[in-house]
């Protein structure tokens, strides 16, 4: 969706549909070819974004599960390349916006929680 349009009345059921509609053709895509790490990442991204969406509508438990599917998707990532920086970097930001929402919600013990996992998902593996 073009920047000048994200912010236009409207948009945010638009775009949140059009998010939706590809996560449903990435999960259909991800059961054909289960290994392929692109559309993991793919799928991965596609859930922060979505979660992205629903915060900015004030849907902060719906964005907060779409941050933690983000985080559990770039989890398995980096299981199979743990030396992926850019795994650990996406992990990370899905923790903090994860953390965020539960913030809005009121959960500082979890949100507290979630803002430790950063540290310890942008450690390096031991080689």
């Amino acid at each position: 969706m073009p920047k000048e349009l994200e912010n236009f009345p409207g948009t945010e059921k638009v775009r949140e549909s059009l998010v939706r509609d590809t996560i449903t053709s990435l999960v259909n895509l991800q059961q054909l070819t289960p290994e392929a790490p692109d559309i993991r990442r793919e799928l991965a991204t596609n859930h922060r974004l979505l979660g992205g969406i629903l915060a900015e509508a004030g849907k902060f438990q719906a964005a907060q599960e779409e941050f933690k599917a983000s985080a559990s998707l770039y989890s398995d990532l980096l299981r199979k390349e743990p030396k992926n920086a850019f795994w650990h970097r996406d992990l990370a930001v899905s923790f903090v916006k994860s953390g965020l929402m539960l913030e809005k919600l009121g959960d500082r013990q979890g949100a507290c929680k979630e803002y430790g996992r950063v540290s310890s998902t942008l450690e390096q593996p031991q080689s």
